[in-house]
């Protein structure tokens, strides 16, 4: 394998930084039990995890018997609890009281639906949805982005959809969840999407769906039959 050097490709492989690649990975055991109990094969191990009559879809977890999984269980109903500083004591929060992590719930309203309220900005629109299908946390934030190379007077944001908790593909589900509304609200039974092979689109369309007691089908291109 040969690298740039410095900011200038250049053509002669002599004049390049060699880096030896690694072994190519060996099956082992644990592997194929991995394989076994993967969900869904693709870019990630999924695995599912059944807590409470629910069914969760943990990605990149390889087995079920994982640290993952059993954090999972053991975190899957947190307490609020107090923040504690480098000693241990409680810290106040300036009006007299303690300062709380919230706790884990994660049966708090997901795949429900639930009445939905545009926000102020968006009054003005018209057919705005009316119902809204719960399937993450979408409050996610937004970092600033250091990139080599902005201009001047410029900044880079980037909004971390990958931080919605769940294993439904970032940003796609803010579509997903008005899209399972409506079609629970006209009383489908199936849902029908395409995409390429490894589509995340299709993944998170598919994982609903069977969240929801819908049946999933889905139309991959270039593919006969799956």
């Amino acid at each position: 394998m040969y690298l740039r050097s410095g900011a200038s490709l250049v053509s002669n492989p002599t004049d390049c930084t060699t880096v030896q690649l690694a072994e190519p990975a060996t099956s082992n055991a644990y592997f194929e039990k991995g394989l076994e109990e993967c969900e869904w094969l693709g870019r990630t191990p999924i695995v599912a995890v059944a807590v409470d009559g629910l069914t969760f879809y943990l990605a990149g977890v390889p087995t079920h018997d994982s640290i993952q999984v059993r954090s999972f269980r053991q975190n899957y109903h947190t307490p609020e609890r107090p923040v504690r500083d480098k000693n241990g004591e409680t810290i106040d929060d300036g009006e007299g009281k303690k300062k709380m992590i919230p706790g884990i719930n994660m049966d708090n309203g997901y795949y429900q639906m639930h009445e939905y309220q545009a926000p102020a900005w968006a009054q003005h629109l018209n057919h705005i949805p009316s119902h809204i299908v719960k399937l993450t946390s979408l409050n996610t934030p937004i970092h600033r982005w250091s990139l080599p190379g902005v201009p001047d007077g410029f900044q880079v944001f980037i909004k971390r959809d990958d931080l919605t908790g769940a294993e439904l593909s970032g940003s796609k589900v803010r579509i997903l969840q008005f899209l399972f509304a409506e079609a629970l609200r006209n009383n489908a039974r199936h849902v029908v999407t395409g995409g390429c092979l490894q589509s995340n689109h299709c993944r998170a369309v598919a994982l609903t769906c069977r969240q929801l007691g819908l049946t999933p089908h889905i139309v991959v291109a270039r593919v006969s039959k799956v």
